[in-house]
């Protein structure tokens, strides 16, 4: 693995998250550049082969927006529609192109990678039935696929594939002149079909067919191995 880039403090130590107590195992020592917040993590893709960013959040006591799963005691990043978003947070977009910059420009493996990148903010304004968080999220979104997009440009072998492993909320168009937090049904996942857009080599394979979740997965496996 040469990029994670993720959320929460408790995930600074790989020590802590293989639960060894091997004095030496920390990213810094298995050669990662370490980054824990914005202007660390831009500094450090620019030049990095491999990169470990843990960045630290605020405190949600903070946020005017909280999810269910998260109490005031966490460090979690903001989503971007929170007000109390840091200057020191990156967004779901910086870090997709610091993404991209170490494994497709500063590494450059002629065979190629794979990244993931998750937009969460969806399900998580789903289950607390907010839809102002739910649009937000879908255009943090949309930003990040555009920055993929430009990326596809420069490299036109690249495959991506865009989908969701569930709906969250129900969402519904609401009656008119309705709250629009009306638009829920529910506060759990459904069985609602979900999109699968692809873009690139070997995108057709999803044209105009349903295709079961577990496999996208399999699709991936045989796309990296040259099939």
């Amino acid at each position: 693995i040469d990029v994670v880039i993720g959320e929460g403090t408790e995930f600074g130590d790989l020590r802590a998250i293989g639960k060894s107590t091997h004095p030496d195992l920390s990213a810094s020592t298995m050669g990662y550049s370490v980054a824990r917040n914005k202007s660390q993590l831009l500094e450090q893709a620019a030049t990095a082969t491999r990169l470990w960013a843990p960045i630290l959040g605020v405190d949600n006591v903070q946020k005017k927006i909280k999810t269910r799963e998260r109490d005031s005691t966490s460090s979690h990043i903001s989503y971007d529609v929170d007000a109390a978003i840091s200057s020191e947070q990156p967004s779901l977009l910086d870090m997709t192109k610091a993404a991209l910059q170490v494994l497709g420009t500063n590494i450059n493996n002629p065979e190629g990678f794979f990244l993931m990148i998750e937009s969460s903010g969806t399900d998580k304004y789903g289950h607390n039935n907010n839809i102002k968080g739910k649009l937000s999220s879908v255009v943090t979104l949309d930003r990040t696929v555009a920055a993929a997009l430009l990326f596809m440009q420069d490299n036109p072998d690249t495959l991506l594939i865009v989908t969701s492993d569930h709906e969250t909320g129900g969402v519904q168009i609401p009656a008119e002149g309705a709250d629009p937090d009306t638009a829920f049904t529910t506060k759990e996942h459904t069985a609602t079909p979900v999109r699968v857009f692809a873009l690139g080599a070997g995108a057709e394979y999803f044209h105009n067919k349903t295709v079961d979740n577990t496999d996208i997965a399999k699709f991936v496996i045989n796309a990296l191995r040259g099939g």
